[in-house]
């Protein structure tokens, strides 16, 4: 019963953000001056209490690989980020938007539903990728990255094989 009514609550909080953004501009927007900008990198939205893999709780070693990225990430610019290729004869972007409905997790799509986080930025959300199967999901806007998950084992969206 507490936790429908937090869920309750948050949502409410969620729709309260939603009526404040103006109604002429699309509620995630990046400007030609957000590409340029560096990233700030917020937790507000954070899910360190969930349950994998929709949460953002890393061990302490990977606590210490995120925050080493998310410096490296904070001194680039947004082009900088986006331009970014993976290694290889076929490079695909490292760090990029993602549709909420192409999310293969289920549990992923029911927080950002249940926490009306769609409302608020929209139907895409972006992910880095550190290496290997390691994600960081979350939302843009403007130059901030809103966190969301760390994702260590590639759960969050998993690719077709050979694909």
């Amino acid at each position: 019963m507490a936790k429908a009514r937090k869920r309750a609550k948050k949502a409410e909080k969620a729709k309260a953000l939603v009526a404040r953004v103006p109604a002429e501009q699309p509620k995630a927007f990046l400007s030609a001056e957000g590409q340029a900008a560096h990233p700030i990198f917020c937790f507000r939205f954070a899910e360190h209490r969930a349950e994998a893999p929709a949460c953002f709780n890393p061990t302490p070693d990977e606590a210490e690989a995120v925050f080493d990225f998310l410096c490296e990430m904070g001194r680039l610019s947004w082009a900088e980020i986006e331009a970014q290729g993976t290694g290889g004869n076929n490079r695909h972007k490292k760090h990029h938007d993602q549709s909420i409905d192409s999310l293969t997790s289920q549990e992923a799509r029911d927080a950002i539903a249940g926490a009306a986080l769609d409302e608020t930025f929209g139907d895409s959300m972006f992910r880095f990728r550190l290496q290997g199967e390691q994600r960081l999901w979350g939302f843009r806007n403007e130059s901030t990255f809103h966190v969301l998950w760390w994702d260590p084992h590639h759960q969050i969206y998993e690719a077709e094989p050979g694909g």
